[in-house]
């Protein structure tokens, strides 16, 4: 067994030995950036690198590595190898170990398989190093973030320690680089704080100088330090990465090094304070250097004077100014002063004690003057530094506020000098029982600026006292002042249960008694009323008005004088009642009176005055209470606007009133109308009213009217019955003025009788005439026997009474000119239209029409026609007439008439097209 063991053994190792014999490849050079390697062999080499295998400590490679390899060529010209290194991972996922492996095999032995994999990467003479390294480390240390190439390609024992020659070696680097999503090129390492310069060792060979960030110098603030022995400068610079500890600290001023005992860091890391020392005023270069670590640049900074006072003069007379403060002199060097757009010359300036004085020069246009006078800025220019003072303005003058006077009239007047030069002041009252100050609106101020003067404005309580502000300063008057009580009258009571809102200035506002109130005798009465007790003040906030209110007795009328007591202060004022309002108006039966309908008409006809359109109408008026007066309607009235005054009072909102129309009656002649659709005119005033309640209705036997045309003072309407006589009623609104006036019809006129038409065994004519509404029957009255006519009547179209009265008559004998041309019957004219169906041999007959008051005969003749050629017609006159005491009525009216007279024509032609189909039909059955 121990001899198979010792074979076993003797095969590993000759394997070994026999492997080991590859040479390791030649390196002439690396080249490598980012994103790529190439390794350059000399072409002497008999072997080639193949892979990399990367370790995650000593002795492990990493599982989750992606493959890799080697690409080597052979280059033509100088046959060398490039061996340029491919992987299927980002070259930022390239980390490992010292421990790592490069691969390599022999070019020549094809018998070898296997790539040798002995020498870690430090091994060889060229490996990547850290690349494009970048980092800052803080004197406070903590998190620093580190970026560069392959810093963690190489490193030693393991990718989360960083070797540093600190004293504790060894630091954390945080993050889990087994993670495929982790960036090795950009690292988080946590260093302790500190400061100058290390090593930082990130493959365990070779090391890379290093140290934490230069100091940084943010800003440089100068202050005074007072003792009771001098006054020493404090310079305090604030930055960062000072780090802690005073004795590594070393800082020039003008490259002048300052005593390491003045210097102390203040607060860590971010703030040096350089105490007793003293600097002159100016430009001075600060560098600083923390434990062999440089500023990277110098910083610039400016001494710049501190002001604590400045005297003043007028800028009328100009004058020299002394400053007085710290860093205001330095030897040899002669400053700019500005005061705002002022020049201010140089004078002298000193040491001790630490003065500057320089000269103004007088001004004399206020227009000229910087900021009213007032905080105006000081400007300094050392050898180019410039400054403003923050701690001092300067002012040209100073003002003072003396006393003040207040008159009987509630007139303020404040005393002093400068009061209103350069900015106009503001002026506040106020006081204990101010919840604000109340300030002033309107002041006048005297030209030698020493008085300002205004009315004092209603304050809330009567004791005040008085402040006076300007250019950000604030001067009070000490005493106490009393402002006189006043009223302000809020509204216009109605007149009756009326009441009077009232607010109160000035007043007690200690005091919780009611006012008194005493309406003073109008002109025309010598007793006043009777004191009333309003009630207590109220406020609704501490910021408003306190207000009364007082319930007065029933009364009317403008500028009532009244007086009002309030804790022995009396106060005298006027009101006036609510104007008279109108809200509606109402007509009586037949609208012979008006009723206006409102408020606060009083109750005495003498007081209340009404005009209709600028016409005094009040003597017309016969009814009043404080609701509602009544007048007569006169006929003569006209629409147009109502204004009331009540006893001086004018209603505000004039009421336009319009009236209802005024019917005189009906103007047909002789209480006549045309029988058929006939023309009823009414005659009156105001009839065009737009208001339904006052539209102009005429019934005709109880069927409203068609209006056929209309103005203000007639309208004419068309009547729908025939029947007579017509009751007609004429209504305005719902109220019936004019009620059961009878019309009746005009005796029917005939003016049209044209020839009996004999078409086909049916006789027909057409007869007009004028008001045919009583219209009883028709016949033709023949040899062989008398006929019955069907007719139907038509009404005219445009019904005229002046056609009716304009008929030619002859006033011998009363008869009318007849016509016999069918095309004589027009838009004015009725007619009938009458039919009968029978055999006739006659040519001529006797037509007999009867009328309910008349009948009528007359000749005509009989023409049998086949075409539709019209024939002469012969002029006929009425053989006699007789009256008829009959009396009927039309039993339809004219859309009635129209139907029947339609239908009977269409019946006509409907026989006659029946009779000839029958004879048609009878021949073509035989």
């Amino acid at each position: 067994m121990n001899f198979k063991i010792f074979i076993f053994t003797f095969i590993i190792l000759f394997f070994v030995t026999a492997t080991c014999l590859t040479p390791k490849p030649i390196i002439k050079d690396l080249i490598y950036n980012e994103t790529s390697i190439v390794y350059v062999l000399d072409k002497s080499t008999i072997s080639y690198f193949t892979r990399i295998i990367l370790f995650k400590d000593t002795s492990n490679p990493r599982s989750e590595m992606a493959n890799n390899y080697f690409n080597c060529t052979v280059d033509s010209k100088s046959k060398d190898i490039y061996c340029v290194f491919h992987s299927d991972e980002p070259f930022s996922r390239l980390w490992g170990t010292s421990a790592s492996k490069l691969c390599f095999k022999d070019a020549k032995n094809s018998t070898i398989v296997l790539d040798e994999c002995l020498y870690s990467i430090n091994s060889f003479e060229k490996y990547p190093i850290p690349l494009n390294v970048k980092y800052s480390i803080p004197t406070y240390g903590g998190d620093v973030a580190i970026s560069g190439a392959y810093i963690r390609f190489v490193a030693p024992y393991s990718p989360n320690l960083l070797v540093t020659s600190f004293e504790k070696s060894q630091l954390t680097v945080k993050g889990n680089f087994s993670d495929k999503s982790f960036n090795c090129n950009n690292i988080t390492v946590s260093f302790p704080q500190g400061s100058g310069k290390f090593f930082i060792n990130f493959d365990g060979l070779k090391t890379l100088a290093a140290s934490y960030a230069p100091p940084v110098i943010f800003n440089i603030s100068n202050t005074i330090r007072n003792n009771w022995l001098s006054t020493t400068q404090i310079i305090t610079i604030n930055g960062d990465n000072f780090f802690t500890n005073n004795s590594l600290v070393e800082l020039y001023f003008d490259g002048e090094r300052v005593d390491t005992h003045r210097i102390n860091i203040a607060n860590n890391h971010t703030q040096i304070q350089v105490t007793d020392i003293n600097r002159d005023v100016g430009p001075m270069k600060v560098n600083i250097s923390i434990n062999g670590v440089n500023i990277q640049k110098s910083f610039d900074h400016c001494l710049n004077p501190i002001l604590t006072s400045v005297t003043s003069v007028s800028h009328l007379t100009g004058g020299v100014i002394t400053m007085s403060g710290s860093w205001l002199h330095k030897t040899g060097v002669i400053p700019t002063i500005t005061i705002g757009s002022q020049p201010c010359i140089y004078i002298r300036s000193s040491y001790s004690p630490m003065e500057l004085s320089c000269k103004l020069n007088p001004i004399y246009s206020y227009k000229e003057i910087d900021n009213n006078g007032k905080n105006i800025s000081i400007i300094f220019n050392y050898e180019g530094c410039i400054s403003i003072s923050k701690t001092v303005t300067y002012s040209y003058n100073i003002r003072n506020l003396n006393n003040g006077i207040l008159s009987l009239d509630d007139v303020f007047t404040l005393f002093g000098s400068n009061l209103g030069r350069f900015e106009s002041p503001s002026i506040y009252l106020f006081g204990d029982d101010f919840a604000q100050d109340v300030k002033v609106e309107q002041f006048d101020i005297s030209s030698d600026n020493s008085k300002i003067i205004f009315k004092v404005p209603p304050l809330r309580c009567q004791l005040f006292k008085v402040k006076f502000t300007c250019d950000n300063t604030t001067l009070t008057l000490s005493s106490y002042y009393s402002v006189s009580f006043s009223t302000k009258v809020l509204n216009s009571p109605s007149t009756i249960n009326g009441t009077l809102n009232i607010d109160l200035y000035n007043i007690n506002c200690h005091s919780s008694t009611s006012p008194i109130l005493t309406i003073a005798p109008s002109d025309n009465s010598s007793s006043s009323t009777s004191p009333i007790t309003c009630s207590k003040p109220s406020s609704p906030s501490a910021t408003r008005f306190f207000q009364t209110k007082c319930k007065l007795p029933f009364g009317t009328g403008i500028n009532k004088e009244f007086s009002i007591n309030y804790v022995s202060a009396t106060n005298y004022n006027k009101f006036s009642y609510e104007p008279p309002v109108v809200l509606s108006r109402t007509f009586s039966n037949l609208n012979e009176n008006i009723t206006i309908n409102g408020r606060n008409f009083g109750d005495t006809l003498s007081n209340i005055q009404v005009h209709l359109n600028g016409i005094d109408i009040s003597s017309t008026i016969h009814l009043l209470s404080d609701s509602e007066f009544t007048f007569k309607n006169l006929e003569s009235f006209e629409n147009g606007l109502l204004n009331i005054t009540v006893d001086g009072n004018n209603n505000e909102s004039p009421f336009y009133l319009t009236l209802p129309p005024v019917i005189y009656g009906i103007a047909n002649k002789d209480n006549k109308v045309l029988g058929c659709g006939g023309f009823i005119t009414i005659f009156g005033k105001k009839l065009l009213a737009n208001e339904e309640e006052f539209r102009v209705k005429v019934i005709a036997n109880d069927q409203e009217t068609i209006v056929i045309e209309s103005d203000e003072i007639k309208l004419i309407v068309k009547s729908n019955t025939t029947k007579s006589p017509n009751n007609v009623s004429v209504l305005v609104g719902e109220q019936i003025i004019l009620s059961n006036l009878q019309l009746t019809n005009l005796e029917p006129k005939i003016t049209v009788i044209p020839m009996i038409k004999n078409i086909n065994n049916v006789l027909s004519s057409k007869i007009g005439g004028i008001s045919l509404s009583d219209y009883i029957s028709a016949s033709l009255i023949l040899s062989s026997g008398d006929l019955s006519l069907s007719c139907n009547l038509q009404c005219s179209v445009s019904p005229n009474e002046s056609v009716y009265y304009n008929i030619n008559t002859d006033d011998s004998d009363n008869q009318i000119i007849i016509s016999t041309n069918e095309n004589d019957i027009t838009d004015n004219t009725d007619y009938l239209s009458c039919f009968t169906n029978s055999r006739v041999k006659e040519t001529s007959g006797l037509l007999n029409i009867q009328f309910i008051s008349n009948s009528y005969n007359y000749e005509v003749t009989i023409e049998e026609i086949n075409d539709s050629t019209s024939l002469p017609y012969p002029t006929l006159t009425p053989i006699s007439t007789s009256s008829s005491s009959s009396s009927s009525s039309s039993s339809s009216n004219n859309k009635e008439t129209e139907s029947s007279g339609g239908s009977s024509t269409k019946l006509g032609s409907f026989i006659i097209v029946n009779y000839w189909f029958l004879l048609v039909a009878l021949f073509i059955l035989n």
